[in-house]
């Protein structure tokens, strides 16, 4: 509180108590953890040290920026408008962003209204990929790097899944348009994390983000003959057997 007193005709004063309230300052985070705990559907005003953390991922559209510690931490930076000129996958982002809005959106953690002119952007980063359970993948995860093997395709309209037999994740196109997956196939499948509301997603980053495993023919009890449009992977656990093949219709070989 601070007096004011005005003096006028030389002896004529007049006084007024005038109260000033300082504004609390922003919360402060500088784990992504931390800022994933404390994101809420109602938007926060905070204060974010950027530690080094390194852009994973940037949506086609360029509105979503994916950010990870390599630690298997991640979180969004979201704009209305494309960010693509502005971020790039391999950015180091450190600094101090003084003011900038904490949501937990869908499931995931979002940073808005972000000004990248707080930042120190360094390219030549990497993307380490992290590991963890798919049954383990949370919303925290949202930004990291993961890899999968040996996951069975399921095709629903125009989504398509892939699960492990107990974890499914849904295959999203929102880094790279892919072509369509087969259902039944079994396939490898690296890319970014994201959770959406109780949807576990994965977006693959390139055609090299997804592979198609080639089938591994059974016969029973020792003997048979399998013909397939792609390659295949045998193996023998008879001894004393031949595995005879051929290709586009040519001479068997032992």
């Amino acid at each position: 509180t601070v007096t004011l007193t005005y003096t006028y005709n030389s002896t004529e004063t007049v006084t007024k108590d005038v109260t000033v309230t300082q504004a609390a300052a922003p919360v402060a985070y500088s784990t992504i953890p931390a800022l994933f705990a404390a994101a809420t559907s109602t938007e926060a005003n905070v204060y974010v040290n950027f530690d080094g953390w390194v852009v994973s991922g940037v949506s086609t559209n360029g509105k979503n920026v994916f950010v990870t510690d390599n630690s298997g931490n991640g979180f969004v930076i979201y704009s209305t408008s494309d960010l693509s000129s502005t971020y790039t996958v391999g950015d180091v982002l450190t600094g101090a962003a003084v003011n900038c809005n904490l949501v937990l959106f869908n499931g995931s953690a979002e940073l808005k209204n972000l000004d990248a002119s707080d930042l120190t952007i360094t390219a030549g980063g990497t993307v380490n990929p992290a590991s963890i359970d798919m049954a383990d993948l949370a919303g925290v995860n949202t930004g990291a790097l993961v890899s999968y093997e040996n996951l069975t395709c399921s095709v629903d309209g125009t989504k398509y899944y892939l699960s492990d037999g107990t974890t499914t994740l849904q295959v999203y196109n929102a880094l790279f348009a892919f072509d369509a997956l087969e259902d039944g196939k079994i396939y490898n499948i690296t890319g970014i994390y994201q959770q959406y509301n109780n949807t576990k997603e994965i977006l693959p980053r390139s055609a090299a983000d997804i592979v198609v495993k080639p089938a591994t023919p059974t016969f029973s009890p020792v003997a048979g003959t399998y013909t397939s449009a792609q390659n295949v992977q045998i193996s023998c656990t008879t001894e004393g057997a031949t595995i005879y093949y051929t290709t586009d219709g040519a001479v068997p070989t032992a």
